[in-house]
């Protein structure tokens, strides 16, 4: 298995594209074991919403997998290293089943000590009507093969730089920058700790504004149920939580329900 390489001429695919075959290796984290995050998915009623699959250019929830591009900079965690953070990919060619299909949502940055690593980021969704554990087991039951270059792989700690929150003009964006810290080190699977990379990444580099959070569905939601699960260990980050929270629940009209699975 080799890192993906673009073609001369090409680039990514439009924002909000939708595949029922895949065209590049898509790789996700624990993909045998692990089940939708909360942030991946959305309920209506007992079941998961689903989307269709129509040429409409929006970024629709779903679990998180991506297409590493060029030569890798991420470097093995000690903590999850070990055989609860496997990573496998399905092969270009694929067709997904009736039920699932793949939106792209955009190119993902992490930072590694050595360099930065570049993805295209996608979400496999539901298409039809299903259960949270239905959906779940569509998703592992996919023909997964090993992946053996380690992009599962993420930093003991998210790299940061001196002039990270300099030129920042939100201060909701500077408190998420510093509540990303705190969930990378909370997170307990990969695949939480590389949207908190993408994202601290996303801050550090591209210096958004708070409009630009609240523009990117997508990350807003993701954003919404990590702030919804994070622990916080002082007021002030509290304040920092509590205030993006109430902003994004404002915006979107979103509740902690969207995550809770009835069963």
């Amino acid at each position: 298995m080799k890192y993906y390489r673009v073609p001369a001429g090409t680039g990514p695919p439009e924002v909000g594209e939708k595949y029922t075959i895949l065209h590049w290796p898509l790789h996700r984290i624990n993909a045998l074991s692990q089940g939708p995050l909360k942030g991946e998915y959305k309920l209506d009623e007992n079941n998961v919403k689903f989307y269709q699959t129509t040429k409409d250019g929006f970024v629709v929830p779903g679990c998180s997998s991506f297409v590493p591009l060029n030569s890798r900079h991420n470097v093995p965690s000690r903590r999850l290293l070990g055989p609860e953070s496997p990573c496998y990919f399905l092969s270009p060619g694929t067709v997904l089943p009736d039920g699932l299909a793949i939106v792209y949502t955009k190119k993902m940055k992490t930072r590694f000590p050595s360099d930065l690593q570049h993805l295209w980021h996608f979400n496999i969704f539901p298409t039809r009507s299903m259960t949270l554990h239905e959906y779940s087991n569509m998703i592992k039951n996919l023909d997964w093969k090993p992946c053996n270059i380690k992009v599962g792989a993420s930093p003991d700690k998210l790299v940061s730089k001196n002039d990270d929150i300099d030129g920042l003009k939100s201060i909701e964006i500077l408190g998420l920058y510093f509540l990303m810290s705190l969930w990378y080190d909370q997170a307990t699977n990969s695949m939480d700790r590389l949207q908190a990379n993408e994202i601290h990444t996303w801050i550090s580099l591209d210096k958004p504004t708070f409009q630009d959070l609240i523009c990117d569905e997508d990350r807003s939601f993701y954003v919404f149920s990590m702030l919804d699960q994070l622990k916080t260990e002082s007021v002030t980050l509290e304040t920092y939580c509590a205030d993006i929270l109430g902003e994004l629940e404002d915006r979107f009209m979103w509740k902690e329900s969207d995550f809770f699975d009835p069963k």
